[in-house]
Order: structure tokens, then C-alpha cells, then sequence
């Protein structure tokens, strides 16, 4: 069941991610972000029938943790969006899961003093060198801004933000119940997208883009399957290490790549191809290797 609820949610993010790509590229990533978060609200609402009314009266003692990790999703999210206006889809999600395992494995030494044996380190150090080598490709996407530079500062920061809010979602998901830590984990996001947002658009005056009901129906569409991402990786890390749940994960950056090949014609080369199967590759085993 692990396995399984683990592949859903592989498949689920990665398929809602790279439809999103669309909307964020023609518009402000930040308002996109908002609205996928809105609709969330209703669309991932049947999670709430598989809780209890003792689960969510817990809800009230983990609210440091969900406002914490609210935050962090929320600033992980727009610099994700943010990013897919840089680089390819395939590219983002390679670099986001590759600068989250560094992040761990830098924390966890510098943290909790967690012994590092060389060839952690030196898988550490392949990664990072398949990261950069990847990153100095070029492709002419006529929908893409070409500063590579800016997109992968932005998924650092992404990848960073995120890490922690998964953290904290899956020890809720243990703690509580992986319904409730899934639901109100997407709507703690969208409270604080809203509030940067209003916080944006008070310093640089710059506002949420208004849209159409037919545009924010079609963000609602394919932002569904969060349903399915969010609701099985809620319940698999209740049920094993949330580790082997990320190096299965890494699956994603291929169903990205693939889709993403089809519907936005994002060809890599040769090259790519072979870097981003070797990265997916690296980060699978340096996963299991942790656990």
C-alpha cells in the first residue's frame, strides 16, 4: 500500500505541475499560485470526510507546525511557479528534487550532527556536479526567458521552503491524521499566497491579476489532482519513512519531462536526457542510502 500510495502522488504532482506550467507562463506566477490554492479549498475538501471529529479537535495543538509549514509552502510554491518561466518543466523538477536532498543532507550535519560517510559525500558532490552540468545546457524555447541563471536561484529557494514544509506536513500527517494534515496543509498555503500577495501588492503596488471565471475554472482543473498528490503522500508517510517517499518520488521528474515534451514541445537533447536520468538516478539512491 506504501508503494502504491507513494506512485499516485508521484504521478498526481507531476501531472499538475506541468499543466499549471501553462497558466504561469502567461501570467503573474504569484497570482496563479493564489488561485490554485483557492480552488483547492473546495476541490480536496473530500478529505475531510475521511477524518474524525477527534482528529480535527487535535488540529488547534499542532498550530504552530501548520502555520509554519503553511508559510514555507506558500514561499515554496511562488518561487517554484516563479522558476517555470526560466526553465523547461523537466528541468525545474530535476533541480528542485536534486537541491532538496543537498539540503537535508547539509542540514542534517550541521543540525543534528549526523555522521557523513564519503561515499555519501561523494554522491553529494556527483549530484551537485550533474545539477551544474545540466543547468549549462541551452535550449531555444520561444516560451521560456532564457536567464537560466535567475530560474535556478529561484528553485534554490524554492527547494529550500518546500523541504521544510514537507517536513512538518508529514509529521502532522503521523501525529493527527494524514486527511486533516493534507487539507488544512493546501489551505494554510493559500492563506499565506493571499497575504503575500496583499503584502506585494502594498509595497511595490504591484496587484493580483484579475481573472475570468472561465480562467480560474480551468486552474481549478488541473490543479485537482493535488487531491490525489497531496492525499496519498499525506497517507503513505504515515505508513513508512518519508525518505524512501521522496527517492520513489523522484519518478516525477520524469513524467514531467515526458509530458511536458508533448504538450509544450520542449524537446531536450540527447545530452539532457541522459543528465536528467543520471540525476533521478543519483537522488534515488542517495535516498535509499539514508534509510
Amino acid at each position: 500500500m506504501f508503494f502504491l500510495l507513494v506512485v499516485l502522488s508521484m504521478v498526481a504532482y507531476s501531472v499538475q505541475g506541468t499543466l499549471l506550467a501553462h497558466h504561469v507562463r502567461k501570467q503573474d506566477s504569484l497570482s496563479v499560485a493564489m488561485y490554485r490554492n483557492i480552488s483547492l479549498i473546495v476541490t480536496m475538501s473530500p478529505l475531510l470526510f475521511l477524518a474524525t471529529r477527534q482528529e480535527l479537535q487535535m488540529l488547534p495543538d499542532f498550530l504552530p507546525e501548520l502555520l509554519w509549514s503553511g508559510f514555507l509552502g506558500a514561499v515554496g510554491l511562488m518561487f517554484a511557479f516563479w522558476a517555470l518561466k526560466f526553465l523547461p518543466v523537466g528541468v525545474n523538477h530535476a533541480f528542485r528534487r536534486a537541491l532538496s536532498v543537498i539540503t537535508m543532507f547539509v542540514l542534517g550535519f550541521l543540525v543534528f550532527g549526523e555522521a557523513i560517510s564519503w561515499y555519501e559525500a561523494g554522491l553529494a558532490g556527483l549530484i551537485i556536479a550533474t545539477m551544474i552540468w545540466l543547468g549549462l545546457q541551452k535550449n531555444n524555447f520561444a516560451h521560456i526567458d532564457h536567464r537560466a541563471g535567475t530560474g535556478a536561484l529561484l528553485v534554490v529557494f524554492s527547494a529550500l521552503a518546500a523541504g521544510g514544509s514537507f517536513v512538518l506536513m508529514g509529521k502532522m500527517a503521523r501525529e493527527i491524521s494524514p486527511a486533516v494534515a493534507g487539507y488544512f496543509w493546501e489551505v494554510s498555503i493559500g492563506i499565506f499566497i493571499v497575504l503575500i500577495g496583499l503584502g506585494r501588492e502594498w509595497i511595490v503596488r504591484k496587484p493580483i491579476v484579475r481573472i475570468s471565471t472561465r480562467e480560474f475554472g480551468r486552474i481549478a482543473l488541473v490543479s485537482w489532482p493535488t487531491l490525489v498528490g497531496t492525499g496519498a503522500f499525506a497517507y503513505a508517510v504515515s505508513l513508512g519513512p518519508i525518505g524512501i517517499a521522496n527517492a520513489i518520488g523522484v519518478g516525477g521528474i520524469l513524467i514531467g519531462t515526458l509530458l511536458a515534451h508533448f504538450l509544450y514541445k520542449e524537446k531536450l537533447t540527447s545530452l539532457q536526457w541522459i543528465l536528467l536520468l543520471a540525476l533521478a538516478a543519483e537522488i534515488a539512491v542517495f535516498k535509499l542510502l539514508g534509510y
